[in-house]
Parts: C-alpha cells; structure tokens; sequence
C-alpha cells in the first residue's frame, strides 16, 4: 500500500484481495472527516459486507489450513507470519476497523443527499440478518456480538442524533431508543469483558483484542456525538408555568398504571398524577378547572366554561385502573353522592351539564351501568378513554370550540369515542380553512 498512489490505495480499499485487506494501514491513513461523503459511504459498505462475511465464515479466503500466511506491515515495515486462522482474524479486524471509522463519521451528517445518508449496515433489515444468520463451524461468536452490538449503537445513535436536533419528526418514544441505544453500549462492553482479561491480555490475540477495544472506544465516540449538544438548550430568560408539566404521551400510561408510569411516579401517586395532568389538559380547552379537597371523598375536578357565550359546568372524575374500568358498586354510589352534593354546593356557578369520568379502556358492561347512572342522577354520565382526550388536544389547533365539546359529549353514546372528538378538531379545521379563504379572498382585491 505504501507504494501506491492515493487512487490506487482508495480503489484496493473498496474492494480488496484478502492479501491486501490483512495488509490495509490504519483508517486515519487513507480516509478522514474530510473525505467525501461518498467515498465514507462506500467504504462502510465494502467493509460492513466484508467484516459480515468474515465472522460467519463465508468469504473464501482460498488458503491451505496449514499454509503460513505472510505480508509486510505498511506501519513497521516488518514481515509479520500468520497461520490461516490468525490472518482471518487479521482480516476481520481491519474490516472492523475500517466500517467502525466510516460509519461512526456518517452520523453527523445531514439528511438528504447522499442516499439520504441511511448508513450502510444500520438498517433495521441488516440488523436483523446478523441476529438470525447462522454462523458456520468456521466462523466467530465474539466477532458476530461486537458487529451485532455495534449495528445495533450505531442504528439508535444516528436516529437519536437526527431526532435530537429536530432534524425528523418523533415518531416513537425517545427513551425507547435511548434504552436500546444504551443496551447496545453495554452490549459492547460485555465482549470486551468476556473476551479481555484484568491484564489486557485477549485469548483470541492481539488483532482481536485490537477490533474490541477499538469498537468499543468508537461505540463511548458514539454517545458522545449524540449528547454533547443538548436537545432541548436551556432558555434562562423563560420561565416555566403550568403548561410545561403537560405529558400528554403519558397520559394513557398513567391511566393504565403501566410499569413503567409506576416505576417513574410511585403507585401511590398515579392517582394524583392523573388527576394533576388531566386539570392541566381541561384548562388547555378554556375551562376553569378547580380541584377538590385532596384525601377526601368527592368529585376530583369541577370544570367551568370559560366562555361567556356557553356558560355550562361538569365535574370530572378521574380513573387509572390496571384493568378495563368497570364503574364498580362502590365508584357508582360515590358519584351519585358526589353528583347529588355539586347540585347544592354550586348554586352560584353555570349550569351543570354533564359528568365526564375518563380513565383506561372501558369494560363491555360499563356502557350498560352508565345508563342506568344516568338515570338515577337525571344528568348525562359519559366515559372517555384518557388517550382520546391527549388526541383531541394533539389535533387541536385554533380557537377551542367550548360548545361543540358540550354538544359532542351529551350527543355521545355514553362512550365518548375517538371519531366523537375528531369532529371537533375537524369543525375547527373547517372554520380555520374559511378564515383563511375570507382573507385571502380580502387580500386578493387590495
């Protein structure tokens, strides 16, 4: 190689005799952050098939078992002998090195251009192949779990760099890929536990212990690229409100006391978790939201319209259950109290208009007991899964109609459904597209 022009070194780079791959010089050498993006891309792609091949034992490497493998080092200029065995491992470390280093440049880079720069080997297909391709007598477990780990680091790692800058829209949860991503990290580092000893010796030889501890420090590069800027950089003239504790991906998980809303809030706090979020959400809409007294037994929220024009009132009761939510014996009697003890405590305010309970999902004989509720209290009783509620607010965007939501959720059949509060977000839609015609219209004859 050291003989070679750079064109030359760059062509037996992208599609090297397996004498030249042993013999590659370190990436640095050939390629660098200021290569053309391009060149990187080939490069991780040659050497992501190559260094896939080599570690299940299918490229043909066309060697004698017993014949002694030779080259002279561009590095030290020495004549270094391999056995067949340690010149594959040779070959699987430099492939590894060489897609380490490219790929781990590639991440940075912009959408768009390039083959909208998805990364050569980080595709959800690929990573999948390497899990469930069966490696040969003649292939390499400790190889297979660096480059899975490492496919696996490096798929979160360009997604969450993307996502953290806005670059993509959210469509998934960010702590999901960050667990992942984080997995993939100690993934890596399991090899290099597994396979280096206290001593820094390898059992595998040096080329090996080489590729671990130079994936793994790419691997710690790589959580580095995705956090030194922080998502969402700190404004010290805005101070936070009310607002900012809205989560409305939340809000479905805290219903149903998932795990993992468990774990973060406490179960013992689910319930005023829920009921914090959900006055948050109602005073999105334009509501007056006035909480009861904390530890005793009534309604939890009594909720005011906020517009002069639809002077109504409803009481608000929230629910998380682990289960489809029943309205058992016991919840029945207590909002027909609660219901009963509004009636005279809120003589002064609008109109009582309805009872709004949301909660999880709802059980096949809830609709059937809030009939019958209904008819006790003599004022309409509806259910509505927390979720519907985070989606109307999500697809809301304008002026909140308060009488529409009134209307929608009596005319509702006891279970306020998700296309129930789409006609609403959809009325605001069509009064926006009108005001938007009116004006240009207006606009048009200046």
């Amino acid at each position: 190689m050291a003989d070679r022009t750079p064109n030359e070194a760059i062509n037996t780079l992208l599609d090297p005799e397996f004498m030249d791959l042993i013999s590659l010089p370190p990436p640095r050498t050939i390629i660098s952050s200021k290569s053309d993006v391009d060149l990187l891309y080939r490069v991780a792609q040659t050497h992501f098939r190559l260094w896939v091949d080599l570690t299940n034992g299918d490229y043909d490497i066309n060697i004698d078992e017993a014949e002694e493998v030779f080259y002279y080092c561009s590095t030290c200029t020495d004549r270094h002998h391999f056995s067949r065995d340690d010149a594959v491992i040779r070959a699987i470390m430099v492939a590894g090195n060489y897609y380490t280093f490219a790929s781990h440049l590639l991440v940075t880079l912009p959408m768009g251009g390039y083959k909208g720069i998805g990364l050569p080997g980080a595709s959800a297909s690929d990573l999948t192949n390497i899990q469930e391709r069966e490696i040969s007598e003649t292939g390499h477990v400790w190889s297979q779990r660096l480059l899975e780990n490492y496919v696996s680091a490096l798929q979160c790692a360009r997604l969450l760099y993307l996502l953290r800058r806005g670059v993509v829209e959210m469509r998934s949860r960010l702590d999901d890929l960050e667990v992942a991503f984080a997995h993939s990290l100690l993934g890596v580092f399991h090899v290099y536990q597994d396979y280096v000893d206290s001593n820094g010796f390898c059992k595998l030889g040096p080329d090996a212990q080489y590729l671990i501890r130079y994936v793994l420090s790419y691997a710690m590069h790589l959580n580095h690229t995705v956090y030194h800027h922080p998502a969402n950089p700190w404004n010290e003239s805005h101070t936070q409100g009310a607002f900012s504790a809205l989560r409305l991906p939340e809000l479905q998980l805290i219903a149903e006391r998932r795990k993992l809303a468990v774990d973060r809030y406490g179960i013992k706090n689910l319930e005023k978790i829920f009921e914090h979020q959900l006055a948050l959400l109602v005073q999105s809409f334009g509501f007056y939201v006035v909480g009861t007294r904390i530890g005793e037994r009534t309604i939890d929220l009594v909720c005011i319209s906020g517009d002069p024009s639809a002077p109504f009132s409803f009481l608000l009761e929230a629910k998380t259950s682990s289960s489809a939510y029943s309205l058992p014996a016991k919840d029945e009697r207590a909002l027909l109290d609660y219901i009963n003890e509004s009636r005279m405590a809120l003589t002064t305010s609008p109109p009582l208009a309805f009872v709004l309970v949301v909660g999880p999902s709802p059980s096949k004989t809830l609709k059937g007991k809030l009939k019958k509720l209904e008819a006790k209290a003599g004022i309409p009783v509806r259910f509505c899964v927390a979720q519907e509620l985070a989606t109307l607010r999500e697809n809301l965007v304008g002026p909140t109609p308060i009488e529409l939501i009134r209307r929608k959720v009596i005319e509702a059949d006891y279970l306020v459904t998700r296309e129930d509060l789409a006609q609403i977000s959809r009325a605001v839609d069509e009064r926006k597209a009108a005001q938007a015609s009116l004006i240009r219209a207006f606009m048009s004859t200046l």
